[in-house]
């Protein structure tokens, strides 16, 4: 027979080293294990109960601690007793095992899975990298990846409703390394406006691929883009070292064609302080992935192969071939060196070089060679 002992919350009660949340409220009678030893969580869960009860929401609903999900999902993935949750090798439990003890539980361990938010794993890809052994960001796909499973898993057994916003952390790296290729003034234009049969994007994915297009930007300097950035009055973007990839600060300036379109969508968010909110908070930017599936189902309609990247790529190309822009002015609003300009993307014909010799003055009046 159980026998409850109380504690100095008159909602808990104790078996043993297990907590149980045992009380009424609004004539509800709440009987319920509360799977953890940890009493301060099991002050929290009560707290989560009482709330749903008070709001008139469905306290049954389990309230699942990550680490003893976890293990659950470790068994379930090495057994394949769960539907739609393929069994793996032993090599692979041990890696995920492996993941569980030295970054998940650490982190993750007390707080409730339907709580783990994309805010959550923003922190906790923070503390990885800040923690790794190795700082190279490219290096951190299995966190997300094994992190996803344990989501899939949770959504089948129904621990959650809706998996977290966690964004693949390599996913900008993939999209943003390389030099990539020069898309055609055609595709250009395809991509923006559309054509027959392939409509046109709506506002938010054109304005997207615009800024890319007219001013070199990366996809994830867009959409994580803050409003506090915008320079109306001097028409330009003052970026900070957080958002860009190379942590430099730089100033872009807003291309004509994409002026309008811009304040736009900020109007169409004025409680945001993101250019492009989230879509279930707008007090945070969006994933950092970017329009991915939007992106991809365009291209795919277009029959053009490319990479988002390749916008960047275009703009540089065009950018340094125009004998009326500096380069060394294009390579700060791109938040490029002059190595990486030289090496891929400027190319001069012997005219061009002549043309140096030509016009080059050292000086007039005053200035002189001695």
């Amino acid at each position: 027979m159980n026998h409850y002992q109380d504690t100095r919350d008159s909602r808990i009660k104790r078996i043993g080293e297990w907590y149980h949340a045992r009380f009424s409220c609004k004539g509800q009678r709440v009987q319920k294990a509360l799977n953890t030893k940890n009493f301060a969580v099991a002050q929290k869960l009560a707290e989560d109960i009482e709330k749903a009860i008070l709001l008139g929401e469905d306290w049954r609903r389990e309230k699942e601690i990550f680490e003893d999900a976890w293990e659950e999902f470790i068994e379930a993935k090495a057994t394949g007793k769960v539907r739609g949750i393929a069994k793996v090798r032993e090599r692979t439990i041990k890696e995920y095992i492996h993941f569980g003890e030295r970054w998940y539980k650490p982190f993750f361990g007390s707080m409730r899975v339907d709580q783990i938010t994309g805010d959550a794993w923003v922190e906790y890809m923070a503390h990885v990298k800040e923690k790794s052994k190795s700082g190279d960001a490219t290096k951190f796909l299995n966190h997300w990846k094994y992190l996803s499973g344990f989501f899939s898993w949770c959504l089948a057994v129904g621990y959650i409703i809706r998996a977290p916003d966690i964004y693949n952390p390599d996913a900008e790296y993939d999209e943003d390394d390389g030099v990539g290729k020069s898309y055609t003034d055609e595709q250009l234009m395809q991509f923006r406006d559309g054509k027959d049969g392939v409509q046109a994007p709506e506002q938010a994915v054109r304005l997207w691929i615009i800024m890319a297009q007219y001013m070199g930007m990366r996809s994830s300097e867009i959409t994580q883009l803050a409003k506090d950035r915008m320079d109306w009055g001097a028409g330009c973007i003052r970026l900070k070292k957080t958002d860009t990839k190379t942590g430099q600060s730089r100033v872009v300036p807003i291309h004509s064609e994409v002026i309008e379109a811009l304040k736009k969508q900020c109007a169409d968010y004025p409680k945001s302080p993101y250019v492009f909110p989230n879509a279930w908070d707008e007090k945070r930017p969006m994933d950092k992935g970017g329009f991915k599936k939007p992106w991809t189902k365009l291209r795919q309609a277009l029959g053009i192969d490319g990479r988002f990247h390749d916008f960047r790529a275009s703009y540089a190309t065009r950018a340094f071939s125009n004998p009326a822009l500096n380069p060394v002015v294009v390579c700060s609003a791109l938040g490029m060196s002059m190595k990486v300009a030289m090496k891929h993307y400027i190319r001069f014909d012997e005219k061009q070089l002549n043309a140096v010799a030509a016009h080059f003055r050292l000086g007039t009046g005053r200035e002189s060679v001695g």
